[in-house]
């Protein structure tokens, strides 16, 4: 989780710098306390960071799917897909590899679909940029 907290981009001074933030969300991880681990990185995600962004999406994926959290998930599966989309739409491979793997699998909401998988797939080696996929799942109707 460590690598997907670190931001490479500088952060203005009134946001956590990059290890501040990866330290505390560490901690609140540890506790189980996703909204927490949440809160830490969501101001560097508004300000547009799509290290953040990813994280935040992750994060919430993981609240979602835990076992015993601290308190119940604050978010849903389509916001969570959102802060991902929103990684993805700025080339964040990890993100465009999350899109990838929900339509090759059918998973968080995606239908199956070869070629957005392979769109995507390409967005996450850095071959293409996310606007053709964006493109593409709109003219498919696909785009949540």
């Amino acid at each position: 989780v460590s690598a997907l907290l670190i931001s490479q981009s500088a952060c203005s001074s009134e946001l956590l710098s990059a290890s501040e933030v990866e330290e505390e969300v560490h901690q609140a991880l540890e506790e189980n306390n996703f909204g927490r681990a949440i809160d830490l990185i969501l101001p560097n995600a508004e300000a547009g960071d799509p290290e953040f962004q990813f994280s935040v999406g992750h994060l919430a994926l993981l609240w979602i799917e835990a076992e015993s959290p601290k308190e119940p998930p604050r978010y849903d599966l389509d916001e969570a897909v959102s802060w991902i989309r929103r990684a993805a739409e700025q080339g964040n491979p990890q993100a465009a590899g999350f899109l990838r793997s929900g339509y090759e699998w059918g998973r968080y909401g995606f239908p199956k679909d070869a070629e957005l998988e392979a769109c995507w797939r390409k967005v996450e080696w850095n071959e293409q940029s996310a606007e053709v996929c964006l493109e593409l799942e709109r003219l498919s109707g696909t785009q949540s």
